[in-house]
């Protein structure tokens, strides 16, 4: 059959087609079926080890979700020992490429320094220059409000005579009326 159901239902299907076969099928001994004699015994063995081999899969997966689930139990034991382990070690040897060799035997291996490019270090020291100016001497309170953006080197533009402001905007005379 070419149905589509679920492993119960067709387990149950199969036992009551072999049910049926032990009951009524008594004086027969054999079928054709598309053109194929077959033993009606060989056809209950066949059918019995299909549900057989339903039943093995059950017990498997509920087997192989008992194994997954003490893994999982294990992990959740073990993983916060292992980062225990870890920091003991780093704690010490260190993090350095001098510990390298011991971190090595741990399976571990020493964090790596961010390359810092000569383009940041200009663009750091700009900044300190530029922040030491701002803040003058202060005390450390006063200083820590303080942040200045590095200095940009910006070409003075010509002198040229201050513009003057532009005059304020007056109401209309004979006082406003809100139109409705």
């Amino acid at each position: 059959m070419t149905t589509r159901e679920n492993k119960p239902t067709r387990q149950d299907r199969l036992r009551k087609v072999l049910s049926g076969m032990q009951l009524h099928f008594t004086g027969i001994t054999s079928l054709t079926l598309a053109g194929v004699a077959h033993a009606v015994a060989d056809l209950e063995n066949k059918i019995q080890a299909d549900i057989a081999a339903t039943d093995a899969t059950d017990k498997a997966h509920a087997s192989l979700t008992q194994t997954v689930d003490a893994a999982r139990a294990s992990h959740t034991e073990v993983d916060p020992l292992v980062s225990g382990v870890k920091s003991y070690v780093l704690l010490n040897w260190g993090d350095t490429e001098a510990a390298s060799a011991v971190l090595a035997d741990f399976g571990w291996a020493p964090r790596k320094k961010p390359a810092v490019t000569p383009a940041t270090k200009v663009a750091a020291a700009g900044k300190a220059k530029a922040t030491r100016a701002a803040r003058g001497t202060k005390g450390p309170k006063q200083a820590a409000a303080i942040h200045a953006a590095p200095a940009a080197p910006v070409a003075e533009p010509p002198a040229t005579e201050p513009a003057t402001p532009p005059a304020p905007a007056t109401p209309p005379a004979g006082g406003a009326t809100k139109p409705q």
